[in-house]
C-alpha cells in the first residue's frame, strides 16, 4: 500500500487527516486481509490498489453523511471481512463498533484482525441478523454488500434507537432493488458519492 496515497486519497474523500499510527493500522490490515484470505474466502478484491478504493476508502465514505449525527455506537451488519466496520473503527477510535456475521470463519478472522491492530472499541459477534438481541440498541445499523433492502432494513428496525439510522450502502444495484422495495415510506434520503480513479458511485440509503 502507498501510505502517502491513501493518506491524501482518505483527506480528499473525506475530510479526515489519518495520523500515522492509523496509516499503519490499515496497511496492517490490508496485510493481514490477503493473508488470510488465501484459505478463508473473504474478498475477491485483492488487488493492493482496489482494497485501498474498493474497501478501505469506500466504507470511510459514508462519514461525512454521518458527522451530523449524534452518534457513539454503530452496528455493522454482515460485516465478512470487516466493511465497512474496521475502516470506521480505526477512523473514530471514540466510537464503538459491533461486527456481526454469521460465518464462524469471518468472525475467527475479524476478532484475530482487531486484536492485532490494537484496537479496543470494537466488539465481534457470531449471528445472524433475524436472531440478533442485543442487550442495548445501537444509534446506526449499517450494512455494506449483505442484502437487498428489504432483508435488511426491517430486522434492523429492532436494533436501532428511535432517534438512530438505518444505512445501507449499495452500488448501481439499488435501482433495481428500489423498484421491488415495498417501504418506500420509510426511506428518509438517499446520498450518492463517487470513488476516485475507478470514477464509480455509489450510494447510501438513510432510513
Amino acid at each position: 500500500m502507498d501510505n502517502q496515497l491513501f493518506h491524501n486519497l482518505v483527506a480528499e474523500q473525506t475530510g479526515i487527516v489519518l495520523n500515522d499510527r492509523q496509516v499503519s493500522q490499515f496497511e496492517l490490515y490490508e496485510k493481514t486481509l490477503l493473508q488470510w484470505n488465501k484459505k478463508v474466502n473473504l474478498t475477491r478484491i485483492t488487488s493492493p490498489q482496489d482494497i485501498v478504493i474498493k474497501h478501505f476508502l469506500d466504507s470511510l465514505s459514508v462519514i461525512p453523511f454521518i458527522e451530523k449525527i449524534m452518534f457513539d455506537s454503530i452496528l455493522d451488519v454482515g460485516s465478512g471481512a470487516g466493511f465497512p466496520g474496521i475502516p470506521l473503527g480505526i477512523v473514530l477510535p471514540q466510537k464503538s463498533l459491533t461486527l456481526l456475521d454469521a460465518s464462524r470463519k469471518r468472525v475467527h478472522f475479524l476478532k484475530y484482525t482487531t486484536h492485532l491492530l490494537g484496537a479496543n472499541n470494537f466488539q465481534i459477534i457470531q449471528g445472524r441478523l433475524e436472531l440478533f438481541k442485543p442487550e442495548n440498541l445501537f444509534d446506526i445499523v449499517i450494512c455494506r454488500a449483505f442484502a437487498e433492502l428489504s432483508k435488511f432494513v426491517m430486522p434492523s428496525s429492532a436494533l436501532v434507537k428511535p432517534s438512530g439510522r438505518i444505512i445501507a450502502m449499495k452500488g448501481k444495484s439499488i435501482h433495481n432493488e428500489l423498484e421491488t422495495f415495498q417501504r418506500k415510506d420509510l426511506i428518509a434520503c438517499i446520498e450518492s458519492y463517487i470513488l476516485p480513479d475507478i470514477d464509480q458511485k455509489r450510494y447510501l440509503v438513510f432510513f
